[in-house]
């Protein structure tokens, strides 16, 4: 599993006590468990289904459950996108409107009931056309499909025929094709500049059909979002090594009015940031 840079977003596997805690970060437990993320909103959240994350507290979540084709480098400044369920960034046809994307084999969803003997299968090219497609369902209601409205070929039609009743969910849309199981190829109807950048959004995370099959209007309460093994382990290796044991207190150092731990002064030195000059922009690590 390539990921250059850990992010909070690589959570999908970590309990975030959504429904049971109403995402407080008091808790009972005197012992909470070591590899378990809480996480602190002063709001409550909708749902987690990513084509209703509109407001920001249910994005917050979901965006820490939800993987997208793209994310951006915590390093580079400016902004950076790089692959993230993509293989490496996408062949673009010279007069930019086919956008020919290649997806990371191995990936799974997340175990759950809906599936075969309840373990969760691969993510496939197929899963963000379907996952497209209810975003802009219009009898979904969702407040994302901006994202792609107008853009993608065929796809306002197709649309506006499924709400007619002139077309089937299943029916093709010509600018959205599975050219194998882990090949996505988009075409547009002009060039969209941004288009990388909004299927790095929360709004573009492929979802398992078999999910919303399952549980319907419910599907917002029951997020299954892509994981492997391999992308756990580093996930964990990296929060212990870089997140503040609750044992101790690190040594901090002053910094511009600014108090931060020397040992991510000394560790991060070769970084800038504009405030310090010396920590990294890494989320694990923006904490003093």
């Amino acid at each position: 599993m390539r990921i250059a840079t850990l992010r909070f977003r690589q959570l999908a596997v970590i309990s975030i006590m959504v429904a049971a805690t109403a995402l407080t970060a008091c808790t009972s437990s005197k012992t909470p468990d070591k590899d378990t993320l809480r996480m602190n909103l002063v709001a409550d959240i909708k749902g987690l289904d990513p084509i209703y994350v509109s407001d920001l507290y249910s994005n917050t979540v979901a965006a820490n459950i939800f993987d997208t084709l793209f994310t951006y480098h915590y390093l580079q400044r400016p902004l950076k996108l790089i692959p993230y369920l993509a293989e490496s960034m996408p062949e673009a046809s010279k007069d930019g409107l086919v956008h020919t994307i290649k997806i990371r084999k191995g990936v799974l969803f997340q175990d759950s009931e809906a599936f075969p003997n309840g373990k969760g299968r691969e993510l496939t090219a197929q899963d963000f056309i379907y996952s497209w497609k209810r975003l802009a369902d219009k009898s979904n209601t969702s407040d994302g499909f901006w994202i792609f409205d107008g853009k993608i070929k065929g796809l306002n039609e197709w649309r506006d025929n499924l709400t007619d009743g002139k077309a089937k969910f299943e029916d093709d849309i010509e600018g959205l094709k599975a050219v194998d199981s882990h090949t996505l190829q988009v075409t547009l109807n002009q060039p969209y500049y941004q288009l990388y950048n909004v299927l790095a959004m929360t709004y573009a995370s492929p979802v398992a059909k078999e999910v919303v099959d399952k549980y319907g209007k419910e599907t917002i309460a029951h997020p299954k979002a892509e994981w492997d093994d391999e992308k756990e382990k580093e996930y964990l290796k990296e929060l212990k090594t870089n997140y503040r044991s609750n044992e101790r207190e690190q040594e901090k150092e002053e910094v511009n009015g600014v108090l931060i731990s020397k040992e991510l002064l000394n560790k991060e030195s070769n970084r800038s940031c504009p405030t310090c000059g010396k920590y990294s922009f890494k989320s694990v690590d923006d904490l003093y």
